[in-house]
Order: C-alpha cells, then sequence, then structure tokens
C-alpha cells in the first residue's frame, strides 16, 4: 500500500510511523514511541491530540520522547480579529473615543457570539417541534432568520480561521472543511521551539531558558552597535558620481496629504501581522470613519516635527526558520511586524525612495528597482559560467558570496552618510533617521512575546523601506569597485564582461563577483570587499561562501583559496532559487528535481 493511500484510509484514526534505517518500517496506533539512532517519524493531527504532550525527541541521539508541563507567565501577542467588524456595528470603539473618562479598556479577541450564533440548529429543532405544520409562515421566517444567522456564524468562523492559518487561498469556500483545522494545527506544531543549542554547542531544554537564548542571541545582534570605521580614507561623496535631481528632491520632500494617508492606508493586506498593539490594517479600515482623524493628525504630526514615539516604533520579531529542521537560534530569520500607523509611514516615505533609485542604482542591481528583472541576473549567470568546468578556457574566477546577516548589521551612520551623498532633502533624511533609530524590539516565541531592548543597527525585514534602503547601501559597494579598478590598471574583467565593465551581479543579499583569474585581479576585488566592510558593518560569511575558477593553474588556484578563505564550489549550484550548470542537462541534473517530486506524490 502507498504511502498516500494509507494516510487517505486512516484520516480518522491515530497513527505513528517509525522508519529505522529509512529502510523498514512500524506502524503503531497507541502508545508512545522510544525512537532508536537513525530513524525518523511521521503522525497525523489525531496522534498529536491524543498524545496531549510536548513532543520533544532527538532523531540522531535516540532519546525518549518526554513532556514539559511548564506554565510561563509571559505576555500573550494581542491581535484584533477580523470577524468583529462583521458581528457588530462597532459602537464600542465609538464609546471609547468619545468618552474622556473610559480608562483601561482594550479590544480584545473574543469567540464568537453564543448569544447570536449558538446552538442554531437546537432552535431550529425545536421550533420545529412546537410547529409541526411546514406552511406556519412564523416558523419559516424564523428558520429563515436562525438560518441566516447560521450561516453570517460560518462565515465569521472561516474568517477567523483564514486569519490564523495565515495562508493566501487560491480558492475560498470550503467552510467547515478539517482542512482549516489541520493548517492551524500543524503550524502550531511547526513554529513551536522546544530546544536550541548555544553558540558553543550546548544543549538549552525548557521554555523559559529557550526564550532567554532567544532573547540573548537577537539583542546581540540588533542589539549592539561596534565602531564602524571609515576605512582607507574613503569619501562618500567623491565616489558616489549619480545623485538625485531637484526634481526628485522637490518631489521626496513635499508635504503629505490627507488623501495620500488614507490611499496608503487602505492599500495595506487585511490579514497581515500585526504589531504589539494588536491591530490590524483591517481595523483601522473598518473603523475609519470612527477613528480616521485622529489617524490623519497622528500621522500628520509625524512629517511636520520629524520626531516619533518610541512606543509607536516597538516591534515584534517573528521567527521564520531558514531551513527546514532549526537547531540554533541563528537558523531562524527575524521578521519584523510594526504597528500598522508605524508602516503607513514607512510605506509614504518608501513610495518617494522607489521612483528616484533607477536613476542613481547601477545596472548590476535589480532587487526592488523598478523596469529591471531577476530573471535577467540568472540568464546572465548561466551564460557566464558556461565551461567553467573546462581547464582549458580563458583564466576566470567567480565568487558567489553570502552577506553575515546583511538586513540586520547595516550601520545606521553609514547609511544616513549615504543617503546625504545621494543628495537626499534633509527632512526626508530626519524623517528616516526618525523611523531607524527608535525601534524596541521583543519575540515572538512558541505564542508569547518576551523581552524589550533597543535597536542599535540594522533595517528591519517587513520595515516597507528597508528593501529600498539596502539596495541603497549596496550601491557603495558598486561604487568601491569601480574606483578600485580605475585606480588599478592591472584588474582585467571576466571572460565577456570587458565591454560591459560589468565586475558584480547583485541582487539585494545574493553577490556574485566577477574577474580575470589572476591573482592581481582578484586582489583588487578583495581590497574593495574589506573597504566596503570598513564602511558599512556588513561581512562575508565565509562558511557559506564559494570560490570558482576555471583555467588557473594548481598555484594559483591554492593562492586564490587562501586570499579569500572561502570553500571551493562545485558546479551545479543555486543563484535565487535556480540551479546554475555550466554544461548541457543531464541525467544527474534532474535528479533533485525527480526526488521532490517523488516526495510530494508520496505525500500526496
Amino acid at each position: 500500500m502507498l504511502m498516500k493511500d494509507f494516510i487517505k484510509s486512516s484520516d480518522e484514526q491515530a497513527w505513528l510511523v517509525v522508519k529505522k534505517d529509512f529502510t523498514s518500517a512500524s506502524l503503531i496506533f497507541d502508545g508512545v514511541v522510544s525512537p532508536k539512532p537513525k530513524c525518523s517519524l511521521s503522525m497525523n493531527e489525531v496522534y498529536l491530540e491524543k498524545l496531549k504532550l510536548l513532543v520533544l525527541f532527538d532523531i540522531h541521539s535516540g532519546e525518549t520522547i518526554k513532556g514539559m508541563e511548564e506554565e510561563l507567565a509571559f505576555m500573550k501577542a494581542k491581535e484584533f480579529c477580523n470577524l468583529h467588524g462583521d458581528l457588530s456595528d462597532l459602537s464600542f470603539v465609538d464609546e471609547q473615543v468619545q468618552s474622556p473618562t473610559t480608562k483601561g479598556k482594550s479590544l480584545r479577541n473574543k469567540r464568537i457570539s453564543k448569544a447570536k450564533s449558538s446552538k442554531v440548529k437546537c432552535k431550529i429543532k425545536k421550533s420545529k417541534e412546537h410547529s409541526p405544520s411546514p406552511l406556519d409562515s412564523n416558523l419559516r421566517t424564523l428558520e429563515k432568520e436562525l438560518i441566516s444567522c447560521y450561516t453570517m456564524t460560518l462565515k465569521a468562523e472561516e474568517d477567523l480561521l483564514r486569519q490564523k492559518s495565515r495562508i493566501q487561498w487560491l480558492k475560498a469556500g470550503d467552510r467547515n472543511s478539517s482542512y482549516f483545522f489541520k493548517a492551524i494545527n500543524g503550524k502550531r506544531n511547526r513554529s513551536k521551539i522546544h530546544t536550541t543549542t548555544g553558540d558553543v554547542g550546548s544543549l538549552i531544554e525548557g521554555d523559559i531558558l529557550v526564550k532567554i537564548e532567544a532573547i540573548r542571541h537577537f539583542q546581540t545582534i540588533l542589539g549592539y552597535s561596534r565602531p564602524v570605521s571609515h576605512g582607507s580614507g574613503t569619501t562618500l561623496s567623491n565616489i558616489i558620481d549619480k545623485v538625485i535631481s531637484n526634481r526628485q528632491a522637490d518631489f521626496m520632500g513635499r508635504d503629505v496629504t490627507d488623501d495620500e494617508i488614507r490611499e496608503v492606508c487602505f492599500s495595506l493586506h487585511p490579514n497581515k501581522a500585526p504589531g504589539p498593539d494588536g491591530f490590524n490594517a483591517h481595523f483601522f479600515k473598518i473603523t475609519w470613519d470612527i477613528v480616521g482623524e485622529d489617524f490623519i493628525n497622528a500621522i500628520q504630526e509625524f512629517f511636520r516635527s520629524g520626531l516619533l514615539l518610541k512606543e509607536l516604533n516597538a516591534t515584534i520579531l517573528a521567527l521564520v526558520p531558514k531551513v527546514p529542521n532549526p537547531s540554533k537560534m541563528k537558523d531562524f530569520r527575524p521578521i519584523s511586524c510594526c504597528n500598522t500607523l508605524y508602516k503607513i509611514i514607512a510605506k509614504i516615505i518608501a513610495n518617494r525612495i522607489k521612483p528616484c533609485l533607477p536613476d542613481i542604482i547601477s545596472p548590476s542591481q535589480s532587487a526592488f528597482v523598478a523596469g529591471r528583472c531577476i530573471g535577467d541576473n540568472i540568464l546572465l549567470v548561466q551564460e557566464l559560467m558556461r565551461n567553467y568546468h573546462k581547464n582549458a578556457s580563458c583564466p576566470r574566477l567567480a565568487l558567489k558570496m553570502d552577506l553575515m546577516k546583511a538586513f540586520d548589521m547595516v550601520d545606521w551612520g553609514f547609511l544616513l552618510e549615504t543617503l546625504a551623498a545621494f543628495h537626499f532633502p534633509p527632512k526626508v533624511i530626519i524623517w528616516i533617521k526618525a523611523c531607524l533609530t527608535t525601534p524596541k524590539f521583543s519575540i515572538s516565541i512558541n505564542g508569547e512575546v518576551v523581552g524589550f531592548f533597543s535597536g542599535k543597527r540594522g533595517l528591519r525585514q517587513g520595515d516597507p523601506m528597508s528593501p529600498y534602503l539596502f539596495v541603497i547601501a549596496m550601491e557603495v559597494l558598486s561604487k568601491i569597485l569601480a574606483k578600485c579598478i580605475e585606480d588599478f590598471p592591472s584588474f582585467k574583467f571576466h571572460w565577456r564582461c570587458d565591454k560591459i565593465k560589468l565586475s558584480h551581479i547583485c541582487f539585494a543579499d545574493d553577490l556574485i563577483m566577477l574577474c580575470h583569474g589572476s591573482l592581481s585581479s582578484a586582489r583588487v576585488i578583495k581590497a574593495a570587499l574589506d573597504e566596503f566592510s570598513l564602511l558599512s558593518g556588513l561581512h562575508v560569511n565565509h562558511a557559506k561562501s564559494n570560490i570558482f575558477n576555471s583555467g588557473v593553474s594548481h598555484t594559483i588556484n591554492q593562492q586564490l583559496i587562501n586570499l579569500f578563505g572561502y570553500t571551493v564550489g562545485s558546479l551545479p549550484i543555486r543563484y535565487l532559487g535556480i540551479p546554475i550548470i555550466s554544461s548541457r542537462l543531464r541525467l544527474r541534473d534532474w535528479s533533485p528535481l525527480w526526488t521532490e517530486s517523488q516526495e510530494d506524490l508520496l505525500l500526496g
């Protein structure tokens, strides 16, 4: 029997599959299993419900599944429930806004109102018993009312489940489906962090200790600012040759209108995760007639004064796994959940920066710049890597580099200096500085919010401004490279790159450097990278960076490896999610796709 058929046939029955040595498998319907070394586990939602435990296990060490019963008093994350806007007239919001004596009241997530919607089927049945005549007009009227209420309740329940599951539905409408509940339970189980590993390799267990480690780790990254050197004396204003025009400066610094604020607010997705205040964009849209005026006044006050309340810029970090089975805190990507009011401020600024980027960003960058396509990068890299497996070709060198915690480690002073060098209006720089330098971070872990610390560097992933500011920061690398190439005549370009003067290809923090396969050319690249690191605070992650060369001698190859310290890479490699090869496709090149397709078919 195929695994797919088994899963479908036993959907309502609890099951657990233990695969030993990845060859033989045993099936258990009840009880708890102690996994042996080199085994994998699969179970369904019914089994998890019966288990009633916080499952902790290490597949490779063979530890027994065990449970924990720790009740912690951490603050739960607040979130406005969208169905409240459909089940009530929100008059309570108007009362709290208008009444100056109302204090300490807050919106809370509640269950669907029982007074309006519970036991609808029972009420219909009782009404039929009292008046069995099918022609009774009163009974039919009551039945219509109850069915309407029941339908509305089902829709509200569906909206609640859709909001919880965070799924962008392609085809919505399966109202009372168990899929909703499976999606919610599956996400909840996957997102829990039960254990982690410290920096020295020690195992950290227990809810409290895991949360303390999360605070320590991310405070070290975001809450620490090291002194940033000015390198070897590079002045940004001297190397940046393309700046924004006076017309673009006027466009950026123009007054913010009430209509602009409303338009940006209503353009936000209603179900995106809210910030610490718990109110998403949907809340402000449905209550605009009540809170709109105060909302606009608050945003206008920021753009007039350039001052931002720190409470308004408080941020919750949602930890998203970067790998399938994260074991360390560095395996999680911190996504910032900002308050809706701040998002609107940031998006207004971002909308003014975005149209100016094509004129100041070099063609080697294609991320977040209008009119440029990610596919161009992929095709260009694929063409330049052709025949890299042949040693008889022209000497070539390619470096695929990963920037360590790229968004999280950008120095604020460097970024503000860069904006000034691009001739951004002083008023706009003040706005951006207020947004950059006032965040307070808390971490959402296992459904609770822990920690509260100030940020000292970095761009928040989830902030509407961050992608555009990061592209501007990376443009400094392009300018430093151009200056170094100009200052060192010994530099030679990569094969087929001389005419277009191409030395690197950049898509956000995905960076590929290219040059002739000579030591002198490689040293120019290394000097530019070191200069950029000193200025920006961004560093290359040597463990995740690779060096590729073709047509060079063994001696030169070893010298290049020693110069950069990167791992020697082998093709095919993945660039922007696409495998890059140096020859025609062979059967082994299709193997990963074939394996992935088989797994999808097996699990259905």
